[in-house]
């Protein structure tokens, strides 16, 4: 591990459900207060983070859903055609 913290998970990592698990515990926690409807119940980990230059941000850092649903659009599905 370097300064820049621990190399980025691999890809079959990124799919282990055990993570996704870890992930969505940490991030519940943070939103304990919030209602029970806005449970964070699945998330799809990525290997890259969304950026200005890859069309996902705006220059003012907000994120611009239209593109990251087209661009994760089969991983958005998934999510859901397994939730039924």
């Amino acid at each position: 591990m370097d300064r820049h913290g621990p190399p980025p998970p691999t890809p079959d990592a990124l799919r282990d459900r055990r993570l996704e698990k870890a992930v969505l515990a940490r991030a519940n926690r943070a939103i304990a207060a919030f209602p029970g409807y806005a449970k964070l119940r699945r998330a799809v980990l990525i290997e890259h983070s969304w950026t200005i230059e890859d069309g996902l941000m705006t220059p003012t850092l907000k994120l611009k859903r239209p593109a990251i649903m087209a661009r994760h659009a089969g991983d958005i599905d998934a999510v859901y055609a397994a939730h039924d």
